[in-house]
């Protein structure tokens, strides 16, 4: 694989920036011009030997949008997706049906999937369908920029966070580890919340300092949420492996209150550089 090469790979049912894609033109069982959208996020992580980055799309759809109407049936799911390179110029990454993996939780179930690919540095457009098997109803829409840095020229870097829990929604298959996604990045009270971060930079054997800290948001007012003070913070000495470190940290919620948090991951190097990379999760009932 040449470096800058743009690749794609799905994964189907495990045996892997944030937003809401707007609605597009879609149609619904029953018409009443109804639209639906789905959940998907992006992840950025480390590059590739002699290739891009990998970056990670995941996507989460209810299943009864899909015809999935019983529990622990195969959610079969039409799935596209396409690189914008110019306006005029799209390329078909994937295009292709796939078993989706199941989610039920406490507000719905859904249809989760992931797609892996290799991007090299610069702004990424992207356009994702799903649909039933059959396309006979789905959604195809814009996501926001794919933004991946180049390294070159930079002394420390930190990837997305990776949110998930063992045992339920999507398993990444990572070199010879697994790491678990959530896409909806919602939580129980009292369950356990893993967090899997790569930092790039250091020396093997250079010490450095990891903190994560969760803090509440209060809705629409991001001024005052910078003067709030994390409700639990966590850290951790660490040495790098390689140039190329990945970490993974579990904790467990216990009785945080209901609500939206602000999770952040801070590297430091000792009296050095430090850098920062947020997310934001939901604590329910």
């Amino acid at each position: 694989m040449v470096a800058g090469a743009v690749t794609a790979r799905g994964y189907a049912q495990r045996g892997t920036g944030d937003s809401i894609a707007p609605p597009v033109a879609t149609e619904l069982p029953g018409g009443g011009g109804m639209v639906f959208s789905f959940i998907q996020r992006t992840y950025t992580l480390a590059p590739i030997e002699g290739a891009g980055h990998r970056v990670l799309l995941v996507y989460a759809i209810p299943a009864r949008r899909l015809g999935g109407t019983e529990r622990g049936e195969p959610i079969l799911a039409r799935v596209r997706l396409s690189l914008i390179a110019t306006p005029e110029d799209t390329v078909v990454l994937t295009d292709t049906v796939r078993v989706l993996q199941e989610l039920a939780t406490a507000e719905d179930r859904y249809a989760l999937g992931l797609e892996e690919l290799n991007l090299p540095p610069g702004r990424h457009y992207l356009r994702l369908y799903l649909g039933t098997w059959d396309s006979r109803i789905g959604l195809e829409a814009g996501l926001p920029a794919v933004m991946v840095d180049d390294l070159q020229h930079t002394r420390l870097w930190l990837s997305d966070l990776v949110l998930g829990r063992q045992g339920a929604g999507l398993a990444w298959q990572r070199d010879e580890s697994v790491v678990a996604i959530d896409p909806l990045n919602t939580y129980q009270q009292g369950s356990s919340i893993e967090v899997y971060y790569e930092l790039v930079g250091l020396p093997e054997g250079a010490p450095f300092e990891t903190t994560i800290s969760l803090t509440p948001m209060l809705a629409y007012n991001p001024v005052v949420e910078e003067d709030l003070d994390p409700l639990v913070s966590f850290g951790y000495d660490e040495v790098a492996s390689s140039r190329f470190t990945a970490l993974r940290r579990t904790f467990s919620l216990g009785n945080f209150p209901v609500g939206r948090y602000r999770l952040t991951v801070t590297a430091r190097i000792p009296g050095g550089d430090a850098v920062t990379r947020t997310t934001m999760i939901r604590v329910l009932e």
